[in-house]
């Protein structure tokens, strides 16, 4: 690749270089996302993935020091890729939190995926629209290790003396682009750092990762490259990253999270490639009107705007409503016979208002006329959720957690949290959401039953001798459902 002559490090080069960074993260989302709800049958565990199996203590005078012993665990190919995306929305908030942290408020822009960043430049002729089979060689592409950088079991800051240490307008890879960053917050740090910057980063994520969130000193800020670029390429041996970044006991996905998101597309590769088959949907419908893409398009402008507000506030958490909705919205494009767009509008339909009694999916609402859209002719019998969130502890009111993770890794009750900040993962409940092998209890369950077992017995006990309505299944209601704005 043919580069601009590389500069010095100033406040405008590294602005440039910062922004690079966080488009690159934004820009993995919709991929993956088109990718994973492109899956027919997405509880099919049909993925081995090798992970850490526990640890063989120290053998006194050996010589040899503690081993994590392995062992090959099946995943489906949608929590393979949905493990993934969720981990790039803590990479682009641990990009954006090192930005604040600079002064330098951070510029979210809705990804062109025909137009990559410059460090992306190995997908370019590749495809970035349609189902996992024709998208899986442009995620290994992205995630591609760069083979010029090897950190540390317990790293602190990402230098290598193979990688680039000046400001240029393109880098070879992700690695790349972060190595150099990495030189360039060095000599920027004393000048622009100021902890008043503290009040603008957002913290999530905070307790799911061992690295530290908020990025208070420089080597915060390196050890979150660190991170960003282990956890995505990896280069351990088998994919397995140093422990420093390895997810903390109990969160979802932690035991996937324990290898690079390289190391997880390769998988699914090796599956492809001895011959398996995902049931996938196609692009087989031309008609112009979608109802369900208009949506998609509405619901992931207003992401991209709260995003940006967000980031540019202090003192307020990261408000990820809508995020879980661009999901749903692309399996329903899937499900209408096209591939999903990620087109944005500057001026997207303002979010409604949250209702009093707010719930977290379908099915799930108390009285007559409490479903979406005021929907629903008594308890359990309403369309579709009333509330938006979509990631652990960002919800605003009790029993609004849908996958129901809570902070103390108990076992899971969605929509039955007790008060606010308590609930886990996303809601509306996907149809595509299931409970993995990390919670035994409900392994291979659909969320949103759990959640109407749940949801029934809280009935029962309330209400005897008064009957429930019954509700269809979840998938079905939201095919049906093609409101005129996205849902709140």
């Amino acid at each position: 690749m043919t580069k601009t002559t590389p500069q010095e490090w100033t406040l405008e080069n590294l602005t440039k270089a910062l922004n690079t960074a966080i488009a690159v993260e934004l820009f993995t989302i919709p991929v993956y996302l088109s990718a994973a709800n492109s899956i027919i049958n997405p509880s099919e565990k049909n993925i081995n993935v090798t992970v850490s199996g526990g640890t063989i203590e120290t053998v006194a005078g050996s010589g040899i020091g503690p081993l994590n012993t392995l062992k090959e665990v099946s995943f489906s190919a949608y929590d393979v890729i949905m493990s993934v995306a969720i981990q790039e929305m803590f990479h682009l908030t641990l990009a954006c939190n090192i930005s604040n942290a600079l002064g330098i408020r951070p510029t979210i822009t809705a990804p062109d995926l025909n137009n990559p960043p410059s460090c992306l430049s190995g997908i370019k002729g590749m495809p970035v629209k349609g189902n996992l089979s024709t998208l899986i060689d442009t995620m290994l592409a992205i995630e591609a290790p760069d083979p010029k950088y090897s950190y540390d079991e317990t790293p602190q800051d990402p230098f290598s003396p193979k990688g680039p240490t000046l400001y240029q307008e393109e880098y070879d890879s992700i690695g790349d682009l972060y190595h150099a960053l990495a030189y360039g917050v060095e000599q920027l740090w004393d000048q622009l750092y100021s902890p008043t910057n503290d009040a603008y980063q957002k913290l999530n994520f905070q307790g799911a990762y061992a690295v530290k969130q908020d990025i208070q000193t420089l080597n915060d800020a390196w050890n979150a490259m660190a991170s960003i670029t282990e956890e995505g390429e990896g280069n351990g041996v088998g994919g397995f990253m140093p422990s420093a970044y390895i997810p903390n006991k109990g969160q979802e996905y932690q035991e996937i999270d324990e290898v690079s998101h390289w190391e997880r597309f390769h998988d699914i590769k090796v599956f492809f490639d001895g011959g398996g088959v995902i049931p996938q949907y196609e692009a087989t419908n031309s008609d112009l009107v979608d109802p369900a893409q208009l949506n998609l398009t509405e619901t992931y402008s207003k992401v991209i705007n709260q995003l940006n507000e967000d980031f540019s506030q202090p003192n307020t958490p990261l408000n990820l409503r809508g995020m879980s909705e661009t999901g749903a919205l692309s399996l329903a494009v899937w499900q209408g016979g096209k591939a999903p767009e990620w087109n944005y509008i500057p001026s997207p339909t303002p979010w409604p208002a949250i209702p009093t009694d707010a719930h977290v999916c379908q099915g799930l609402n108390m009285c007559k006329g409490q479903g979406y859209n005021n929907s629903g002719t008594g308890p359990g019998d309403g369309a579709c959720a009333t509330v938006e969130q979509s990631c652990s502890s960002s919800n605003d009111c009790k029993n609004l957690g849908a996958c129901g993770f809570a902070s103390t890794g108990q076992i899971p009750t969605p929509g039955q949290n007790d008060c606010s900040g308590q609930g886990g993962c996303q809601s509306p409940i996907s149809p595509n959401q299931y409970y993995g092998p990390s919670v035994e209890k409900y392994n291979g369950q659909s969320v949103w039953e759990v959640a109407r077992e749940l949801f029934e017995q809280k009935y029962d006990a309330n209400n005897p001798g008064k009957q429930l309505l019954p509700v269809g299944p979840v998938t079905q209601r939201r095919i049906q459902e093609t409101p005129t704005s996205p849902k709140s």
